[in-house]
């Protein structure tokens, strides 16, 4: 029995440890805990639920791993349980998918440096039922942004074709994407 996690046996028959040392249900759809110091994570694709206490201290031990910064959610998100992300006190931002139907209590309680909780076009009146008390965090992405852009052309005539920018300016800042530099 690890007294890292002393789960283990409880878990150990239904369950994938991943290389970082985070636990997911066998089939891939629930993220357990997670069993080492994380400053950044992807949570898989096709998870759907993030369980209670998933990404907050271990109860027990030396609780260095409270230095999570970053997270990063997929779309198939569903269900963020009870204090799933608790006590990241170097958390400074998380994005939420559309797909997110239920969140628990205290999900990001104790999270003091988390500015703001990035949420998809249209999904604020939901998420602020979901959310009360983080409200004022609420960050709407632009309708505008898409994460699947492929070809459009701006009012100068430089055209991006998904894999390359031709641009007389040879710099564009792009609203969610940041900046892309191309030669000339």
């Amino acid at each position: 029995r690890s007294t890292l996690f002393p789960y283990t046996t409880l878990f150990r028959s239904a369950s994938l440890l991943d290389e970082s040392g985070v636990l997911y249900s066998k089939d891939g759809k629930t993220v357990f805990t997670h069993t080492k110091k994380l400053s950044s994570y992807t949570i898989k694709t096709g998870t759907e639920i993030i369980n209670a206490k998933a990404f907050s201290p271990i109860d027990g031990v030396d609780n260095d791993n409270i230095s999570l910064k970053e997270i990063i959610l997929p779309s198939s998100i569903t269900t963020i349980w009870d204090s799933a992300f608790a006590y990241n006190e170097g958390l400074q931002e998380i994005s939420l998918p559309s797909s997110i139907k239920t969140i628990g209590r205290d999900v990001f309680k104790g999270c003091k440096s988390l500015r703001n909780i990035r949420i998809p076009h249209g999904t604020r009146a939901k998420l602020e039922r979901l959310l009360p008390e983080w409200k004022d965090k609420l960050v709407e992405k632009s309708k505008i942004v898409s994460d699947t852009l492929s070809n459009f052309e701006l009012p100068d005539g430089s055209i991006y074709n998904g894999g390359c920018l031709r641009n007389p300016f040879g710099s564009i800042v792009l609203n969610g994407i940041g900046s892309l530099t191309y030669p000339n």
